[in-house]
């Protein structure tokens, strides 16, 4: 190509006209729709569009569409990049046989929204077959969002065969589009053109000259043609089998991702068993030991009531079950009972009980009064409780 005329090298790299609506900001700042005949990078008509006037619009369209008697051939709605989210995701090679579906998987991981509440597109911007590794660059945008910008122009009769993001933020640039089509799956394809129809008669055209060749071959052919197809078949399932092993390992990963998220849901946060303690406990108990082993508590401590304590326990928010571990035994050092108690951790207290009141409820009327202050250490003798 470099080495033709530089008229034959335009004329044989020149790109197919699109026309292109969009958005942009007038001289007062306040948005207009705008239409524009785009070729590649440069934009060879642009005008604007009242979608309040059908004739008006028409005309503009028809006038923008025929052009120097070629009819453009796509037909693109532009919508500014600030509501759309584009990210670059890293992806197993063996991923791009079933690239959508893997997407679907991925889109709640990789992005704040489900796959239902989106309409997505991607392009794969590198393919490493030596770390076996795939690069995507995937755009998404909220339903709602898109069905907003679609609205005025459905509404005037308008219709599309893409709808794509420019790099720019607030109105749209006719010549920096990024080339991607976030139409739904279900709408893509709606508009169709002569030219389409042509090509899809040359193409029946040629697929029933092929089935003649094909019937004219030999039986020797005919086998090469089944051994190629049984070959393809091994490779299709060995495919198949490999799109499976992916789908269990990114389940695999976003049930390991999810792991602590349903832990802390089943089980209520420990400062908050700790602080509804503290405020359960009458003045005349104190805790020693406090353990957490699995979904069980184990509380030891010294109390002038320690048989009340099974009482206060059953009205605590987060715990279950409260029970005796041994018997209650005086301390001679302290001149209190000494108790071992073990309570169930409530699996539903982490969903029902959004807070803990921050004011300490009041002491229970039996509750008996508080125990005098032990003596110093080195007057109370040693305890022989185990």
């Amino acid at each position: 190509m470099g080495a033709l005329p530089a008229k034959w090298s335009a004329k044989l790299n020149q790109q197919p006209a699109l026309l292109v609506i969009g958005q942009q900001l007038d001289e007062d700042g306040l948005p207009r729709f705008q239409a524009a005949r785009v070729r590649g990078k440069a934009i060879e008509s642009k005008s604007q569009l009242d979608l309040t006037d059908p004739a008006q619009l028409r005309r503009t369209l028809s006038r923008l569409e025929t052009l120097n008697d070629e009819p453009t051939e796509r037909r693109i709605l532009a919508l500014s990049s600030e509501n759309i989210l584009r990210k670059r995701i890293q992806l197993p090679l063996a991923a791009e046989e079933n690239l959508r579906q893997v997407l679907i998987f991925e889109m709640d991981r990789q992005t704040p929204f489900k796959a239902t509440e989106v309409e997505f597109d991607w392009r794969i911007a590198k393919r490493d077959d030596v770390a076996r590794i795939l690069l995507v660059d995937l755009v998404v945008i909220p339903k709602p969002q898109l069905e907003t910008a679609l609205k005025p122009v459905r509404e005037a009769g308008l219709d599309f065969d893409a709808v794509d993001l420019s790099h720019t933020r607030g109105s749209v640039s006719f010549d920096q589009l990024a080339g991607f089509n976030l139409l739904p799956e279900a709408a893509q394809g709606g508009r169709s053109t002569d030219k389409l129809g042509r090509v899809r008669w040359i193409l029946a055209a040629a697929l029933v000259g092929l089935i003649g060749f094909i019937m004219q071959q030999s039986l020797a052919a005919r086998e090469n043609a089944l051994e190629k197809l049984r070959t393809e078949t091994d490779t299709r399932q060995q495919q198949a089998m490999e799109t499976a092993r992916l789908t269990k390992t990114v389940r695999e990963a976003i049930t390991g991702a999810n792991f602590l998220a349903d832990r802390k849901l089943k089980q209520p946060e420990t400062i908050k068993v700790l602080l509804e303690l503290t405020q359960i406990v009458p003045n005349n108990t104190w805790l020693e030991r406090i353990s957490f082993v699995g979904k069980a508590v184990q509380l030891q401590g010294q109390s002038a009531s320690a048989d009340q304590m099974i009482q206060i326990l059953q009205a605590a928010t987060f715990l279950q079950n409260p029970q005796f571990q041994g018997v209650i035994q005086p301390d001679p050092g302290t001149q209190l009972e000494r108790f071992t108690i073990q309570a169930d951790l409530k699996e539903e207290a982490a969903v029902k009980a959004k807070a803990v009141p921050n004011n300490s409820p009041s002491t229970p009327a039996s509750t008996p009064a508080a125990a005098p202050t032990p003596a110093p250490a080195e007057s109370v003798p040693p305890s022989t409780s185990p």
